[in-house]
């Protein structure tokens, strides 16, 4: 196990078992793995065993015969090897344990979001140099492509002096470019591919073979505007575009999905011109004189006099009279409307059929007694309570409590010696004590603690 150098740390140090079977736990030497002369000891980096600084965190007992002992930035100042032990003959088998101290760069690189440090001091046993700015290597390019003399020729290119030698060299007069306009006179050489240096004045490319003749400044040539207008015809044919508005013939089906299919119908049926064109929604009602419904009858094939003679005033006042009468009887409940006693019956948003029976001072009936004392049936003889957590009993307990501390004392194991009388768990470990004294007078037993 790795431990940051000078950095407290609580280490899991055991398992302490007994002397005499090396199996049973030990679980009471905090005081003696803490004590100021016989306690842990620590040997740094092979050194003699020294005691545990004092200037730590009490240990405390974890579980299975482990302590949580505390480690101080003395402790562990040391980098290398660090051993801590505990020994007591009389009680427990030698504990001890190993560990490395590393720096705190290491430690954090290792197991944090730092990075490891790396310092070059050397290349092939020569000591590098201090660099005239920090973190930045001087570096020198002494051969390209195993040729000193090409990188002489390189640094003679780029530090103002030129390139000195050689037959091939950069096509570009950069000084030339940036001083002066690109005309042919400037001593700028043009490559042939320019029709003629004539062409550029001042860097604007005057003529070309394509924009000889334009009819204005910037304008596309006739020749080049119909070549322009034969692709575009062709990419609109491509997308079959021409049949918007130019073209009758050979009409191609409509690709489903897009949205002029989408438009046109709803996917489960062909677009018919007849019923679906823009000008047969017009003539259809209510814009048409054809008004029809929704079965695309004609209205006045059945809206008749006869039928809109049911709605006239002979007729609808009385249809309406009637349901309010259904109504009425329909809210009679032998003399009390229902919309009388339905809030009574509501409970907690639900309705309790039973309501009006719970008035004031009733008795149970049979069966909620019986439910009743199921449940009390089933909390005594069915439903456990768990074992008291390690803690001070409290002077008012719940019945749970004080049952459970009295059970726990007469069933688990009860430790009592000439100074203290201990109550354990189902586990073995101490949950509470008090302290005992007796004066050959007075047998006394103290208020009880928390364990252990």
């Amino acid at each position: 196990m790795w431990l940051r150098q000078s950095t407290s740390v609580v280490i899991s140090f055991g398992p302490f078992l007994d002397k005499t079977d090396g199996v049973t736990l030990e679980t009471g030497l905090v005081s003696a793995i803490d004590h100021a002369t016989t306690g842990a000891m620590c040997s740094k980096n092979g050194g003699a065993l020294t005691i545990r600084s004092q200037a730590v965190t009490a240990s405390t007992y974890d579980a299975r015969g482990c302590y949580r002992l505390t480690l101080s930035t003395t402790d562990t100042n040391t980098l290398g090897t660090l051993r801590v032990i505990f020994e007591e003959a009389a009680t427990c088998l030698p504990v001890w344990q190993d560990f490395m101290v590393v720096p705190a760069n290491v430690w954090d690189s290792m197991f944090g979001a730092d990075l490891l440090q790396v310092d070059m001091t050397q290349i092939l046993g020569t000591a590098v140099a201090t660099p005239a700015t920090a973190g930045l290597l001087d570096v020198n390019i002494k051969q390209i492509s195993t040729d000193a003399t090409a990188a002489d020729n390189c640094e003679l290119m780029f530090d103002g002096t030129g390139y000195a030698g050689g037959t091939t060299r950069l096509k570009a007069d950069v000084d030339t470019i940036k001083t002066q306009a690109v005309t042919a006179a400037a001593g700028v050489t043009f490559p042939t591919s320019i029709a003629s240096p004539t062409n550029i004045t001042a860097g604007t490319i005057t003529t070309v073979t394509n924009l000889t003749n334009a009819p204005t400044s910037g304008d596309l040539t006739a020749t080049m505007k119909t070549s322009v207008q034969t692709a575009a015809d062709a990419a609109l044919v491509a997308q079959n575009l021409d049949h918007l508005v130019g073209t009758a013939t050979a009409i191609p089906a409509i690709v489903a999905g897009t949205y002029i299919d989408q438009m046109m119908d709803d996917g489960t049926a062909a677009f018919n011109r007849t019923t679906d064109s823009l000008q047969a929604i017009r003539d259809t009602a209510p814009l048409g004189t054809a008004m029809r419904g929704t079965d695309s009858a004609a209205l006045a094939s059945v809206c008749t006099e006869a039928r809109l003679a049911e709605l006239d005033a002979a007729n609808l006042p009385t249809d309406v009279a009637n349901v309010k009468t259904d109504t009425v009887a329909i809210l009679v409940d032998t003399g009390t409307t229902l919309d009388a006693r339905i809030p009574v019956a509501l409970v907690g948003g639900r309705m309790d059929s039973d309501i009006g029976a719970k008035t004031g001072n009733v008795a149970l009936s049979t069966q909620e007694k019986a439910d009743v004392n199921a449940e009390v049936l089933d909390v005594v003889n069915v439903d456990t309570i768990p074992e008291l957590a390690q803690a001070i009993p409290p002077a008012t307990p719940t019945m749970r409590q004080a049952v459970m501390l009295r059970y726990m004392e007469s069933r688990n194991k009860l430790d009592i010696d000439a100074t203290n009388k201990e109550v354990h768990n189902d586990a073995g470990v101490v949950i509470a004590k008090k302290a005992l004294s007796d004066d050959g007078t007075t047998y006394s037993e103290a208020e009880m603690v928390a364990g252990p």
